[in-house]
């Protein structure tokens, strides 16, 4: 298994990320998964939060939302049709429901088990 890891680690070059995916990379090289995986969702709302010029408070997928919201969004291409500006706030709301719901199976394993 040590193998395929450090081929998949070797197939992901740093210098091929952008900085902001530094700590990421970081907790994928030392196999640490479920840190990158969060600290790469938490880079892009943080760079989605700078571009839009919105404020720490907005968090998520309600960022994401106003962020590309297709009438008022400041990341939103006004120069697409209506429909066409949906496509980039989907994997956003799409990655941040999955982690939401994988979250509360963990959390509800666990409390399963204390109970136990």
């Amino acid at each position: 298994m040590t193998t395929s890891k450090s081929a998949a680690a070797r197939h992901l070059s740093p210098k091929r990320l952008h900085p902001r995916l530094g700590e990421a990379w970081r907790s994928f090289k030392h196999e640490d998964y479920g840190a990158a995986v969060f600290l790469a969702m938490k880079a892009v709302e943080v760079a989605v939060r700078d571009a839009a010029g919105m404020s720490p408070s907005d968090l998520g997928m309600s960022l994401m939302r106003k962020a590309f919201d297709v009438f008022g969004g400041p990341l939103s291409d006004y120069s697409a049709e209506s429909a066409e500006r949906q496509g980039p706030q989907r994997p956003f709301r799409r990655s941040y429901r999955l982690l939401q719901e994988s979250l509360i199976r963990i959390e509800t394993y666990c409390s399963t088990i204390r109970l136990r």
